[in-house]
């Protein structure tokens, strides 16, 4: 569980899930991955942060973002309401039969 008020992050996906998995918003400012855009764009999109565009051309913009994040109650509702979907997604261990099915060359029923 991640403790923070905020996170300012690059868009990588270790760190953009974990804050939204802990209910953290976010500043998202992606710097040089094609993935860290898409997920700085699906941030606020699910009102869970703010994307700034530019790379580290928008650096002077950060502080006022991150003040947005932290005063505007909006982010931290969205984002707690996306933590707990995520929190009630199945256990990870539910996927293991289904895995061993599809790595045995079977497409029927796990559970039998």
């Amino acid at each position: 569980m991640l403790e923070a008020a905020a996170v300012v992050g690059h868009g990588g996906f270790g760190t953009t899930m974990a804050a939204l998995a802990s209910g953290v918003p976010q500043v998202v400012l992606p710097l040089f991955s094609f993935d860290q855009a898409i997920n700085a764009e699906r941030v606020p999109a699910v009102n869970a942060g703010i994307h700034l565009t530019g790379g580290l051309g928008a650096i002077d913009e950060l502080p006022g973002a991150l003040r947005r994040v932290l005063d505007d109650p909006g982010f931290r509702e969205g984002v707690r309401a996306i933590a707990a979907e995520i929190s009630a997604l199945p256990d990870i261990t539910e996927c293991l039969p289904i895995l061993e099915q599809l790595a045995n060359g079977s497409t029927g029923d796990p559970a039998r």
